[in-house]
């Protein structure tokens, strides 16, 4: 080493080079095959040899090597242990999730909240992915609607619009009501307030995507069909 400080430069340099390096390696998924032939070879060599000669990090090597056991134990077929890596991945269980209210919209059928939290605990029972617990909460429900748009919309297509010129029509059957009063002279006048009970029940709200115009939703075609139920008042306050 001279006074230079030349041997400082060749240190920095090579420091730069292994940052670099480890810099452009990617992340990789390994089988538990390839794991324990990577184990195999460091124990033949040594884990900094086997980190050269698969272009892998040293401290993965010793990891697996720590884990050799349960690797060799680990269900034959799996391709990694129970916890690691991903599982169900959320792009894949979003995009199915999705494409089936999509789907249910597209044939006019009703989709409500609590049928996407059953359809997304079905899709992920069927993936046979016991690694790990999945809720359909409240909470990812949200998530998930705003992921892709969807919101809670009243159906479009089951609505009554005013009669043109309702107003005379209004006023015309008042002085009609008016007229029948005064010609018959009636003891009593009740006031009736009629609810219908609907036979073929709509839901309130369906998902839909935001920006629809139109929220259409499929019926047993029994729509108007209804009982209705009346409460009347006496003038002279008798129900």
């Amino acid at each position: 080493m001279d006074s230079s400080g030349s041997e400082i430069d060749v240190v920095g340099e090579c420091s730069s080079n292994v940052a670099i390096e480890c810099c452009t390696r990617k992340r990789k998924s390994y089988s538990i095959d390839k794991k324990l032939e990577i184990i195999g070879y460091a124990k033949t060599h040594s884990n900094t040899t086997a980190s050269k000669h698969y272009n892998i990090d040293r401290t993965c090597i010793i990891r697996w090597r720590g884990q050799e056991s349960e690797l060799i134990e680990s269900q034959k077929g799996r391709k990694r242990l129970a916890g690691a890596g991903r599982h169900l991945t959320d792009a894949d269980f979003d995009e199915q999730l999705s494409l089936w209210v999509r789907q249910c919209r597209a044939e006019k059928f009703r989709v409500s909240r609590r049928m996407i939290q059953k359809e997304a605990e079905r899709i992920f029972s069927s993936a046979d992915d016991e690694s790990h617990e999945f809720k359909a909460s409240a909470g990812w429900l949200d998530k998930f609607m705003k992921r892709h748009k969807f919101c809670l919309r009243q159906p479009t297509t089951i609505c009554q619009k005013q009669p043109k010129e309702y107003e005379s029509v209004l006023v015309n059957f008042i002085m009609y009501i008016s007229k029948i009063m005064e010609e018959n002279k009636y003891d009593h006048i009740y006031a009736a307030d009629e609810t219908a009970v609907w036979l073929d029940l709509v839901g309130r709200n369906c998902i839909s995507e935001k920006g629809a115009k139109d929220v259409t939703v499929k019926n047993l075609g029994y729509e108007k069909l209804r009982v209705t139920v009346m409460l009347t008042n006496c003038d002279c306050l008798e129900k």
